[in-house]
């Protein structure tokens, strides 16, 4: 799953974890910028959340496994979210309400309880883990214990937050597409461009038909946003249309491929 409204900084997970029983919330003890660069070259967590207002992204799916508290019962069932800063810090305001709103998502998604374990009373390896924990409440397998933690009025303040009516809109959508989602489309009109491209040039363009272009787009219909599709389709059928026929019913490889490179530019995604 990807949390609304959170950037997305592409998949860094280790791969598909178990079922998703629970959460842990980190401290950094490092900068927003420091913080993500760690945790992208290493999967170690599925969201870093900055002091600064707008400073959060999604760095796996929420599916995926990352190696976040050296507990592989814990890493296998775990969302991990990394709070920018110290323990000895209180969490900012954008903290809270972005903490409150990717917790929140999470909770509802996968129905997790929303109790909370500090660690205050020591670190727990009693797998199955159900809830919410801080780093410090997890026994690792090996190496030594981590103690950075969230408190219980952070936590408390989270709990209280609106959510996701509390984080500010910010530039992280448009319409009714978060950012993942419109650079997941922008990245498919580009390879799709470069796919159809191909196919003129192979086996499926020597008879110059003018069905095989609309067969094959028809069949990959299935594999894209539905709107999206229908935008492409109907301005790629349109300008296959109005390709003049030369003689012998044929057309052109360079009349094909200008018709379907403008009928791909009026529907381009701008992401924003």
């Amino acid at each position: 799953m990807r949390v609304s409204g959170v950037p997305w900084g592409g998949e860094h997970g280790h791969g598909p974890s178990g079922p998703v029983t629970m959460g842990i919330v980190h401290n950094s003890y490092g900068g927003y910028s420091g913080d993500v660069a760690t945790v992208q070259n290493s999967g170690l967590a599925h969201f870093v959340i900055g002091k600064d207002e707008g400073q959060w992204i999604q760095l796996a799916d929420t599916d995926s496994v990352t190696w976040n508290c050296g507990n592989w019962e814990a890493n296998n069932s775990s969302v991990a979210i990394e709070f920018t800063g110290t323990s000895e810090e209180d969490l900012t305001d954008w903290q809270i309400r972005a903490g409150a709103h990717v917790i929140k998502e999470v909770s509802n998604h996968y129905g997790l309880s929303m109790s909370y374990d500090d660690g205050s009373n020591g670190p727990i390896d009693n797998a199955p883990f159900h809830g919410w924990y801080s780093h410090r409440a997890i026994q690792p397998d090996q190496g030594s214990q981590h103690s950075d933690f969230i408190s219980w009025p952070e936590w408390n303040a989270m709990m209280a937050s609106g959510g996701m009516s509390s984080v500010p809109a910010g530039g992280y959508s448009e319409g009714e597409f978060d950012m993942g989602q419109m650079e997941d489309l922008a990245q498919w009109e580009q390879d799709t461009r470069e796919v159809i491209l191909d196919a003129l040039v192979g086996d499926a363009w020597k008879d110059g038909s003018k069905g095989i272009l609309a067969t094959w787009m028809q069949q990959q219909s299935g594999n894209v946003v539905k709107l999206v599709t229908q935008n492409v389709s109907a301005n790629v059928s349109a300008a296959i249309k109005a390709i003049p026929v030369g003689p012998g019913g044929t057309i052109t490889k360079a009349d094909v491929e200008k018709a379907v490179e403008e009928a791909l530019a009026k529907t381009h995604l701008a992401v924003s």
